[in-house]
């Protein structure tokens, strides 16, 4: 009896231990947009000492982006310039003009700020000044982009100042090997010596009309290794991060080259990964 009782009492010590974590896994997924892989980059610390100049990422897309639900592919997902967090890529359902037209183009925001002073778009471009994501501003350009291999770069422009002595700073993404380039314009970033922090973000993203998670596409998006002032920065540590509240359908990989390799796809056993600190991971890189 006494052996009975013991064996209850340790099974429902385990159930109040694991079903927190069963319930977080299998619980409803959480409104658009859905993040399903975040990739955490943790670079060499020296390059806080250096000058801004530029930031780049080469992007290789493999699939068919337009057959997808709307898409959100940012190798300059998430990085801060001093103070300051900006996020840039490319989305396939982009309102990109003046007269509300959608379709593939590319987009670059700056979180804490509102003024309209502080953007210019390129020619034939839009913006965005808004406060439901927290304040920020945005630009954005219409560019038919589609399967290939891409180059999203950032760029100080020192001449002519922006307002309150801040720097001007651009966003392209061009095709590569080709002379093409696609320019969303320029965000206003405060104090011109203000150099990148030692961590940045990339993702890939679904952020409208999904309404089952069985229309997620096959896409492999690889990102990567970043590069500061033309030169590829040693990467620490790559991390694939994967929120709890999102369908896991995504495998993550290094690249020969010292990138990441994204593959979209089929859905993925909860199991193969561990719950850290509240979103499954994996480490990457190196």
């Amino acid at each position: 009896m006494m052996k009975r009782f013991m064996r209850m009492s340790a099974i429902l010590a385990l159930l109040i231990v694991l079903l927190p974590t069963l319930a977080r896994a299998e619980g409803p997924y959480r409104a658009m947009p859905w993040h399903l892989v975040d990739i955490y980059w943790r670079l060499d610390p020296n390059i806080q000492s250096q000058t801004f100049q530029d930031l780049s990422m080469d992007v290789t897309i493999e699939g068919d982006p337009k057959a997808s639900p709307p898409l959100y592919i940012a190798p300059l997902g998430l990085f801060w310039l001093g103070e300051a967090k900006a996020y840039a890529g490319l989305q396939t359902w982009l309102k990109h003009d003046s007269e509300g037209n959608r379709g593939p183009g590319i987009i670059f925001s700056r979180f804490g700020e509102r003024r309209a002073d502080k953007l210019k778009v390129a020619p034939g471009g839009v913006y965005e000044s808004a406060g439901y994501e927290g304040d920020f501003i945005s630009v954005r350009h219409g560019m038919p982009w589609s399967a290939g291999q891409y180059t999203a770069k950032l760029q100080s422009e020192p001449n002519p100042t922006a307002p309150d002595g801040d720097r001007w700073v651009s966003f392209q993404v061009c095709l590569k090997f080709e002379n093409s380039c696609g320019k969303a314009g320029d965000l206003a970033f405060p104090n011109p010596k203000a150099a990148l922090r030692d961590r940045m973000y990339s993702f890939v993203e679904i952020y409208d009309k999904l309404t089952d998670e069985s229309q997620i596409t096959p896409i492999t998006v690889t990102f990567g290794p970043p590069k500061i002032n033309g030169k590829i920065v040693p990467v620490m540590k790559a991390t694939a991060i994967y929120r709890l509240d999102v369908p896991l359908r995504v495998r993550s990989f290094r690249t020969s080259e010292g990138g990441v390799k994204v593959i979209v796809g089929e859905k993925r056993p909860l199991a193969e990964l561990p719950i850290i600190d509240g979103y499954r991971r994996e480490q990457v890189l190196p």
